[in-house]
């Protein structure tokens, strides 16, 4: 069992009751407050947004909204993770690496919002209709942004001559350095608020 305040998420045997797979489920005691997850980590560093800037807006969510913040990861993305956390002046729950994936598509789908990078997880929140506000750097969200109805995404991308790159790595990735936390933050209210 992983507990936060006013969640409690139960892993259990499947229906078969053959131990093979578990299921995940949820039991919620703080029913009107906003569940927003935070997806810090892409497969490449230049794809990743500033952990601090993370922090920022999630605390302004909790503080304005009094939102419950959950700061999701796969496995090896725990640091970037827990610098959030820790950066963080109001509660978060951690749960990078904790989640199978089968787990994480079903705690995208309890979610009211995802804040992300252009990452694998901002896809399936788009999949089982989670808005999802992501932050695009390198590449071009017309091939790779949610695949979802325009009402339930919101893309935050700056406007570079550079953009889209085609370089592997860049040594100073002025695009995701560009994207600001008022921006990021106007995006998820006005998700939220839809």
């Amino acid at each position: 069992m992983i507990a936060s305040s006013g969640l409690k998420i139960f892993r259990s045997s499947t229906a078969s009751g053959s131990g093979k797979g578990t299921r995940l489920s949820f039991r919620e005691t703080l029913v009107d407050a906003a569940k927003i997850g935070i997806n810090p980590g892409a497969d490449k560093p230049e794809k990743r947004w500033d952990p601090k800037r993370y922090a920022s807006v999630a605390d302004r969510l909790a503080q304005e909204l009094g939102a419950r913040i959950f700061i999701l990861g796969g496995p090896g993305e725990e640091p970037i993770s827990s610098s959030i956390q820790d950066a963080m002046k109001h509660p978060a729950t951690c749960l990078a690496g904790k989640l199978t994936l089968d787990e994480l598509a079903y705690f995208l789908s309890r979610l009211d919002l995802l804040l992300t990078n252009d990452t694998g997880p901002m896809h399936i929140a788009a999949a089982v209709k989670t808005p999802v506000v992501a932050i695009f750097g390198p590449e071009d969200p017309i091939y790779t942004r949610p695949y979802a109805s325009p009402d339930k995404y919101s893309i935050v991308q700056s406007n570079l001559p550079c953009r889209p790159c085609a370089k592997k790595k860049c040594e100073n990735p002025l695009c995701m350095k560009m994207a600001e936390p008022e921006e990021v933050l106007a995006a998820c209210f006005e998700l939220l608020n839809s």
